[in-house]
């Protein structure tokens, strides 16, 4: 089976999709502190809302730009010239991370060169690490940043921006990753079967304006 991932890379957050005829988002265990928790595992629903806002029916699956690189990239190909302007010279994404993969060590392994391809770094202003990548060869991607928090998330804390410029960086975002997805011809077997797998078998819980997640699907 072919894969389409598209990766948070956090130490709490894993996003990815299946090449199906709809996308899916991988549940994560419940965090120990979560007072909301029920059942065994989680869904951030601003992950959901994301693709939603591309145009998406969503399963669950249980489990500084650089501009020649973005106009060779498939990521950022289509993103107008403006949206790409303000992800160079604005302070518009997301970034909520405690480990980074710095330029230095990607150089230093072979491996992860020839496999990725580096299309963007960001500053926390005393390091630089890697904020976008993609495969040469593969429709793997891999972000560093969060596309989905501008338009959905809402806690009050420095990084939260919910300019325009970072709601349309989210929009193409959400465009690309589905449009990928698209692309698979796998489907399930009958309809009853992708009905049962439909995110709208669930209901989000609401955890607070002042939540990291203001909504999330939780999972037996």
């Amino acid at each position: 089976m072919t894969l389409f991932f598209f990766f948070f890379l956090d130490s709490d957050s894993a996003f990815a999709c299946l090449m199906v005829s709809s996308p899916g988002v991988l549940a994560q265990e419940n965090l120990p502190e979560d007072r909301f928790a029920r059942g065994s595992s989680y869904i951030a629903a601003s992950y959901i809302k994301f693709l939603e806002s591309a145009g998406a029916r969503v399963l669950w699956l249980c489990f500084a730009v650089s501009p020649a690189a973005a106009q060779s990239s498939r990521l950022f190909r289509n993103f107008p010239k403006d949206v790409l302007q303000s992800l160079a010279n604005e302070n518009i994404t997301s970034n909520f991370h405690s480990w980074s993969l710095s330029m230095q060590n990607y150089s230093r392994n072979g491996k992860l060169k020839r496999f990725y391809k580096v299309l963007s770094t960001n500053s926390d202003g005393e390091k630089e690490f890697i904020s976008t990548m993609e495969a040469y060869r593969y429709p793997f991607y891999a972000v560093q940043w969060h596309p989905e928090k501008s338009p959905f998330e809402w806690i009050d804390k420095p990084g939260m921006v919910h300019t325009a410029a970072a709601v349309r960086v989210s929009f193409y975002a959400g465009s690309f990753f589905v449009s990928e997805a698209m692309k698979s011809q796998h489907r399930f077997s009958n309809p009853a079967e992708e009905d049962r797998a439909l995110i709208y078998n669930f209901s989000p819980v609401y955890r607070g304006s002042n939540a990291i997640f203001v909504q999330s699907y939780y999972f037996d």
